[in-house]
Order: C-alpha cells, then sequence, then structure tokens
C-alpha cells in the first residue's frame, strides 16, 4: 500500500504541473523559452549561461541576488535537455521529491496528497523556472536525514539548500536548536561544519568572481526589513492595493499563523523533536518573512512563504477535509487560478514587450 501510495502521489505531482505548464502554452501560444522566461526565470537561465562560461563577472548587478543552486542544477541537467525544459524539469522533480519525502516523513496519504497542490502558489511557482521545488525538496531531504541521525549528510544538504535560497539556513537553525536543548553539543558542531561547507565554497568564488565574500548576501540584504507585520498593515490600507491583492497576502498569512498555533497545540500533545524542529523552522520564517518592508512583502509574500508550507501543513492536519470531491475542488481551483496567473503574466511582459 506504502508503494502505491507514492507511486499515486509522484503521478499527481508531475500530471498537476504538466497540466499547468501545457495548458499555459496552448492557451497564450507561446514557446516553452517564452514560458521559462517569466517572473525571475530570465534571470536565472543567464545565470546558468554564465556558470557555463566560467563568467559569473558579467552577471548583472540586480541578478547577484539570486543564489547558485538552482542555477547550477540548471545547468547539470540543461546539457542534455537543453536549458528551458531543464529549468522547469528541476522544479517539478524538486517538487516530486519534496512530496515523496514529506510522505516517508509523516505516512500520511491524505496530507501528502495535499501538499501536492496546496495552495496555488506552489502549483505554479513548481512549475516555472523558479527555485522553490528544488528548495523544497533539498529541505525535506535534509530533514529526512536529520530524522534518520545521518546529521553530516543533512547538515551537507542543508548547506546546498541555502546556496538555492538563503532561507535554508533558517531549517539548519531550527535542528541546531533541537541538538543544543538535547544538549548534544559535539553534535552539534560537527553539524555547524559539515552545514557550513557549500556556502563557504561559495563565499570564496565570490570572493574571486566580484571581490567580496558573501555578494548575494550582500545583495539580498539590500532589501529593506521593518518591525514584523508593519509593512503588511501599511499596504493593507493603502487604497491602490487590490482586494485579491489583499484577500491572498493575508490569506497566506493566516494559513502561516493558524498552522504554527496548531503545530504547537499538537506538539503539546507529543512531544517529539521532529515536531519540535518543524515548530522552529515554521516560527524562524513566519518572524524574517513578516520583517520584510512593503516595498516586496505584498508582490511575493504567497510565494516566499511556500518555503515553510511542509510544517504549515503539518499543522492544519486536523482540519483538512479528507474527502475526494473536496481534494478535487481544491486541485481544480489551484489549477485555474496558476493558469489566469500566468496567463496575465504573459500578457502584461508581452504588452512591454519582453516576451
Amino acid at each position: 500500500m506504502y508503494r502505491k501510495h507514492m507511486l499515486s502521489l509522484i503521478g499527481l505531482v508531475i500530471v498537476s504541473r504538466v497540466v499547468l505548464i501545457a495548458g499555459t502554452l496552448w492557451w497564450n501560444a507561446v514557446s516553452l523559452p517564452q514560458y521559462v522566461s517569466m517572473h525571475d526565470g530570465r534571470e536565472y537561465l543567464v545565470y546558468s549561461t554564465r556558470i557555463d562560461e566560467y563568467n559569473l563577472a558579467d552577471l548583472p548587478h540586480e541578478t547577484t541576488r539570486l543564489f547558485p543552486g538552482y542555477p547550477v542544477a540548471i545547468s547539470g541537467l540543461g546539457r542534455m535537455f537543453g536549458k528551458p525544459l531543464a529549468s522547469v524539469a528541476v522544479s517539478v522533480l524538486g517538487a516530486v521529491l519534496a512530496v515523496m519525502i514529506f510522505h516517508a516523513l509523516f505516512r500520511d496519504f491524505w496530507l501528502s496528497a495535499y501538499f501536492a497542490v496546496f495552495t496555488p502558489s506552489w502549483l505554479l511557482y513548481s512549475s516555472l523556472a523558479m527555485s522553490e521545488g528544488l528548495f523544497l525538496g533539498c529541505s525535506l531531504l535534509g530533514l529526512y536525514l536529520f530524522h534518520e541521525n545521518r546529521d553530516i549528510q543533512a547538515a551537507m544538504v542543508l548547506g546546498f539548500a541555502t546556496v538555492v535560497r538563503p532561507v535554508g539556513v533558517l531549517l539548519f537553525l531550527a535542528i541546531a536548536v533541537a541538538m543544543f536543548m538535547e544538549r548534544d553539543f559535539r553534535a552539534l558542531v560537527r553539524f555547524g561544519i559539515a552545514f557550513l561547507v557549500i556556502p563557504l565554497v561559495w563565499a570564496f568564488i565570490s570572493k574571486l568572481t566580484w571581490g567580496a565574500f558573501g555578494k548575494n548576501f550582500a545583495t539580498y540584504l539590500e532589501r529593506d526589513f521593518d518591525i514584523p507585520l508593519r509593512a503588511l498593515i501599511v499596504e493593507t490600507l493603502r487604497p491602490q492595493v487590490s482586494l485579491l491583492k489583499k484577500l491572498l497576502v493575508w490569506g497566506h498569512v493566516l494559513l502561516g499563523i493558524g498552522g504554527f498555533i496548531l503545530l504547537v497545540w499538537s506538539w503539546m500533545r507529543e512531544r517529539t523533536t521532529l515536531k519540535f524542529v518543524l515548530i522552529v523552522w515554521l516560527g524562524l520564517s513566519l518572524v524574517f518573512y513578516f520583517m520584510l518592508s512593503s516595498q516586496w512583502t505584498f508582490g511575493c509574500l504567497d510565494r516566499f512563504l511556500i518555503t515553510c508550507l511542509p510544517p504549515i501543513l503539518l499543522g492544519l492536519r486536523r482540519i483538512l477535509p479528507r474527502h475526494p470531491v473536496v481534494y478535487a475542488i481544491i486541485l481544480l481551483l489551484g489549477l485555474a487560478i496558476g493558469l489566469y496567473w500566468n496567463h496575465n503574466m504573459i500578457h502584461a511582459l508581452d504588452t512591454k514587450g519582453l516576451i
């Protein structure tokens, strides 16, 4: 039964994203190279090309805010399939890995099936040339290895996840806190050293390329931060922001907060190390994202919260309806919203002559 469930989940992840990709290409009469150029896709593909050319110094300054893990993966797979196909393949395969490991960790088919398609933003961004699919796949693999007491391997994987998206450090910190609470100080030192290997290698490459350690981190931190939730409240009160955008943002905020509260409640009844790590991971992620300024939070918060979707879903575990009809409605709504978002993005890019 476990194998059957796993195969069903893999099929669900792949088919839902292929439908979204194929539907977008057909509806908007665009090619795959045009499709993968949406959002940050164009920059990631340029990044990957510069890696192939050993010419990172020519990256545009704004693109240096992006981290190299996803472009490296595109570069590796692109040698066989070409970069446009490789870029979406990495995203979809990352989502497959994430759902498989989620099911291996929690052995709950319905919850894993929800994770495969929850939310529309997760469906969308794991079918584009974006890093969310790869990041969650690596993060959950690191969490699984930690759960299996393979700390060094877990740390190395999380180190790579951090050079995919810098918020990977938050899951590392959550595990480090758990180790500290258990007074396993030797294991904590080994874990920390192993985690730093890949980020330090990248830091030295950054020094050789741009003359500065952590160039990506410096560009990333040029974004400004604020008191938690202040920016969200300010933007919510602005009449220029559409009602749909406000509902989208606050829907994700409430999902995050609700998932955190319910996860803490679950941990109080069953105090496992894994749940504790998930609580700290989600808590750190929420504080970080809620401190982002209004300049970019409202446009991206639904996408940012994808990175901590697993603990949110585990918190919501008991209130998600386990009924095929309800699930089908959620899946179809997610696909419809994803197709609509892609259509609007392509239309906007076409109007500006960018596609």
